[in-house]
């Protein structure tokens, strides 16, 4: 769409008229005046643009006189908004938009009584066009032996939430079930497969250093108590000294319980 150039007189013509004026009562008044057919968006944008706004102004704040509401009471009855906007346009000489109407209506509960829902025995307007496609589209359609752009082949790697993983799939579903942690498929597959109720935690706490001697499996509880009191170290020996400190703790924590200590 080519954009209105704005003549200096225009411009000026904004700016007086700027003040206490909605921005379409400002687009009807310039558009009498100059013969044009700009929108509200492009006079709220060169206001804004030579910095003319003065005073409070608000977008399609109309404030509706007596004679117009009482218009829209009598005769917006089993009309629509489109068709009641363009009545009230028609009568008034405006050229307010179908949302303004709409609210206008609606902050007054002023309604069209109209059911609009769907009755037994109407028929849709889709019926009978199930599988229904526009001639020449099948041109661009997906064929089996396509393969998508964004497709790597199993044993790719990626990183997610700062954790490498490797996709062990091209069939699983859901789809991010074909994708797992780097970490625990090493694990699993020397030490099997990582029972309920535990995680696999990297003692150092890099997550981009996945060795065997860096990993190990723990009690998610005991995990929890590491992450709560900031035990995991850059340290792989500190870590696992402050692990088999909080087993202990974990440890005593469920005898009290159990013997309601």
């Amino acid at each position: 769409m080519k954009q209105h150039k704005y003549t200096p007189e225009q411009i000026q013509f904004i700016k007086k008229n700027v003040r206490g004026r909605t921005y379409a009562e400002l687009t009807i008044l310039f558009n009498n005046c100059f013969g044009a057919s700009i929108t509200g968006a492009s006079v709220k944008w060169i206001v804004f643009r030579y910095g003319l706004l003065e005073g409070k102004l608000k977008y399609n704040t109309h404030k509706y006189t007596p004679e117009q509401i009482k218009f829209l009471q009598k005769n917006i009855k089993d009309r629509s908004f489109a068709d009641i906007t363009k009545l009230f346009n028609d009568h008034f000489n405006l050229n307010f938009p179908e949302k303004s109407i709409k609210t206008a209506c609606t902050y007054r509960r002023i309604t069209n009584d109209r059911d609009t829902r769907f009755k037994p025995g109407c028929v849709s307007h889709n019926k009978g066009m199930k599988g229904f496609n526009i001639p020449g589209s099948e041109k661009s359609w997906f064929k089996n032996e396509d393969v998508p752009w964004n497709w790597q082949p199993v044993g790719s790697e990626r990183t997610n939430n700062g954790y490498i993983e490797i996709k062990i799939s091209d069939t699983l579903m859901p789809k991010y079930k074909r994708w797992r942690a780097k970490h625990i498929v090493m694990w699993e597959e020397v030490h099997g497969k990582v029972p309920k109720g535990h995680v696999v935690v990297f003692l150092d706490t890099d997550r981009m250093n996945i060795t065997l001697n860096n990993l190990l499996m723990i009690p998610r509880d005991v995990h929890g108590i590491m992450c709560n009191k900031k035990l995991y170290t850059d340290n792989i020996e500190e870590t696992k000294a402050n692990i088999l400190m909080c087993k202990i703790k974990s440890k005593i924590g469920k005898l009290k319980r159990k013997n309601g200590g």
